[in-house]
């Protein structure tokens, strides 16, 4: 599912090179060519790269030198670079009305001494990215309460504006400590059910009983199910309306075997590739020399998957936009 790359005028580019945080923001015309409406004029001309047009952007963080400038035209120009994070900020969706529902994990310790939780960006950009576009939204977690946030994932280099954002927003920062049990839920109350990941999710989203029972009802519901990371874990209990797994047959991204070997982190009850391959999905990522530099999403149907944090604002837009689509289906199929 490719929209046309109009859709991103005025995109807005948040870079991190090492601790200086830079943020560009362009129009994209329609062969993909950056101009800079703010920021650093070493961007105009760039060329998008061709993977963008197939909804595959490389996610990097752009070293040291590049704050002193550089002359990056191409696709090529950056592939020397390595481990720089891109996040995209839309601002041109109107769901006014519309209700959005973000899921976490409960989950704080991998091991002894060793915190854990959500990924904060995979939390905080579909939370604004939705409340942005006028959509009342809710946080949930398998067992309500406090949403355990990994302190990792709100360091400097990985910290995004979302997260700033986040910490400085009391509503929300409440709304993370008391946030509601899942079990609870009416999901025909909702449009949109984000499953945020981050290595807590491995622990939780897929044991969990009643995260399986109101995915299963959200998407009889026909509601738009989007998930990144060890998100998707919290599809494998879930059930198509034929009572087979929700998964199987359907094609997904979540975080890769690949990179949970990189990372180190093997001792997680709960890998998503090969859950998730285990259950029948039809399993999709991008590799890059190490694949947490890497970003792929897919959408199927209702369901929305992206294979890890890079994805995150990718996600949240493609379920904006089938929203938007609905919305337009109807009013066309209305007499």
């Amino acid at each position: 599912m490719v929209h046309g790359l109009g859709m991103l005028h005025g995109a807005m580019f948040h870079l991190a090179a090492g601790l200086d945080i830079l943020n560009v923001e362009f129009n994209v015309d329609g062969a993909g060519l950056l101009e800079p409406k703010r920021g650093l004029a070493l961007f105009a001309g760039f060329q998008l790269p061709a993977q963008f047009h197939e909804h595959h952007v490389v996610a990097t963080r752009l070293e040291d030198d590049f704050a002193a400038g550089g002359n990056f035209k191409s696709a090529a120009d950056l592939a020397h670079l390595h481990d720089v994070s891109i996040h995209f900020h839309f601002m041109d969706f109107n769901l006014a009305g519309k209700r959005g529902l973000v899921v976490a994990t409960n989950v704080a310790w991998l091991d002894i001494a060793k915190p854990t939780g959500v990924f904060a960006s995979e939390m905080t950009v579909p939370y604004y990215a939705f409340l942005d576009a006028g959509m009342d939204v809710d946080l949930a977690s398998p067992a309500g309460g406090m949403i355990a946030v990994d302190p990792k994932s709100l360091r400097p280099v990985v910290r995004t504006p979302e997260d700033d954002r986040f910490m400085a927003d009391d509503d929300f920062r409440d709304k993370v400590a008391h946030s509601l049990a899942i079990g609870d839920l009416d999901m025909t109350q909702y449009d949109v059910v984000f499953l945020a990941g981050g290595w807590g999710a491995a622990f939780d989203f897929g044991f969990s009983e009643d995260l399986g029972a109101k995915i299963t009802e959200a998407n009889a519901a026909g509601k738009v199910i989007g998930a990144v990371c060890h998100g998707p874990l919290g599809l494998l209990n879930a059930k198509a309306v034929d009572g087979s797994p929700l998964v199987a047959g359907r094609r997904i991204s979540a975080v890769t075997d690949k990179q949970v070997q990189e990372l180190g982190i093997e001792a997680t009850p709960h890998h998503p590739e090969r859950e998730l391959r285990g259950a029948g999905a039809l399993f999709e990522s991008e590799t890059r020399f190490r694949d947490p530099l890497a970003n792929h999403w897919v959408v199927d149907g209702n369901l929305v998957t992206g294979q890890n944090q890079n994805a995150g604002p990718m996600v949240a837009r493609e379920m904006m936009q089938i929203l938007v689509d609905q919305d337009l289906h109807q009013t066309v199929s209305t007499p």
